[in-house]
């Protein structure tokens, strides 16, 4: 009887490890029941242009899950840039630090 168990086991380890060294993948019932339910869950983006406070470039550092972008903007003429964040496609200037300026 212990000849037959091992024989078993044996034939088990062996197809286990010709399917992963063949990159054959093993899936379990709870990897099947997971993979049918997040099947239709697509992550979609959207690539928006940033607006700017009057310069010529503005640069999104970051992006919460209400949609809203943090990052900065120049001012008109370039020479100041101040950190802003983009609601609805609307940007709010947030300033610097005690009017200081940055470029």
């Amino acid at each position: 009887m212990k000849t037959r168990a091992f024989r078993t086991f044996m034939c088990i380890a062996v197809m286990t490890l010709l399917a992963t060294t063949l990159g054959i993948p093993v899936r379990f019932a709870a990897q099947d029941t997971e993979s049918q339910n997040n099947r239709h869950n697509h992550v979609r983006y959207t690539v928006k242009v940033l607006s700017t406070l009057g310069g010529t470039s503005g640069v999104g550092n970051s992006v919460n899950n209400k949609g809203w972008v943090s990052g900065a903007a120049n001012l008109p003429g370039d020479t100041t840039e101040h950190a802003a964040v983009w609601r609805n496609e609307v940007i709010t200037d947030l300033g610097t630090w005690e009017g200081q300026t940055a470029s």
